[in-house]
């Protein structure tokens, strides 16, 4: 018999989720034609699981790829992700949105404080990679225009 291969990252068992936030979220993703739209309840699972509010991966992807629009095709990496490959940091791919959702939703819990951006941009987008002064700014302000959506 054949034995599947697992895949690279456990899918946790996601509760149903019926709430505002899943149509707000896929409402706010869908008029910016985000290929992030369909991934809206997958989105906020990972964020309940890891703590990390519910916008926060959705405003830094906004900064860092316009919500997923203006990133390498098929990286599947609209948060602007680096991982370190024979000592060189390089643009990470993932091999589809759900990884790359969970991936960076644990990578935001495990490294940064929950609520507080500019805490984030510190080391995610620090003044010496020359990155966006006005970067917390403008996450904090994805936040707020995720937020004010009404159905």
């Amino acid at each position: 018999s054949v034995t599947p291969t697992p895949s690279p990252i456990p899918t946790p068992l996601l509760p149903q989720y019926r709430d505002e936030r899943i149509q707000k979220l896929h409402k706010f993703l869908s008029d910016k034609q985000s290929p992030l739209a369909p991934y809206a309840e997958f989105i906020i699972a990972q964020a309940d699981l890891y703590d990390i509010g519910w916008t926060k991966l959705v405003s830094i992807a906004g900064i860092e790829s316009g919500y997923g629009t203006k990133n390498p095709d098929k990286s599947y990496n609209a948060w602007g992700i680096n991982k370190w490959v024979n000592g060189k940091r390089s643009f990470a791919y993932f091999n589809s949105w759900e990884e790359s959702i969970a991936y960076t939703s644990e990578m935001l819990h495990r490294l940064y404080k929950p609520s507080e951006v500019r805490s984030i941009q510190k080391r995610y987008c620090p003044e010496s990679d020359n990155c966006n002064p006005a970067w917390a700014d403008i996450v904090t302000s994805n936040t707020n225009a995720i937020l004010a959506v009404s159905e």
